[in-house]
């Protein structure tokens, strides 16, 4: 199984999977010195949906944990801020994967 290393602060590291799959699909950019597939383009957005989850996710744990009403309130504003751009990278992963078999739906 492929596995992304994320780098926490403080030098805490945590393997990321997909969920779905099991396999952690890298970014294909650059590879091949010229465009990308739409397929590939999918690849990028879901590799991104991860991380910001995996972040949001981590980010909460702190919120829960700190005693600090003034730390908890920052990190949630800080989730608050992600979430949308987790949504969208899910959103655009699910519509450039399949944007040619017509089976999405924007």
């Amino acid at each position: 199984m492929s596995t992304f290393i994320f780098n926490f602060p403080k030098g805490k590291t945590k393997e990321v999977t997909n969920e779905k799959t099991g396999k952690y699909p890298r970014c294909a950019a650059g590879k091949r010195g010229g465009g990308m597939t739409l397929l590939e383009l999918s690849a990028c957005y879901e590799e991104s949906a991860c991380l910001l989850r995996t972040r949001i996710v981590y980010l909460r744990e702190r919120a829960r944990r700190t005693s600090a009403r003034e730390e908890s309130l920052a990190l949630e504003r800080r989730v608050a801020a992600l979430v949308p751009l987790w949504r969208e990278s899910r959103e655009l992963a699910r519509i450039t994967a399949h944007y040619y078999d017509g089976s999405v739906r924007k």
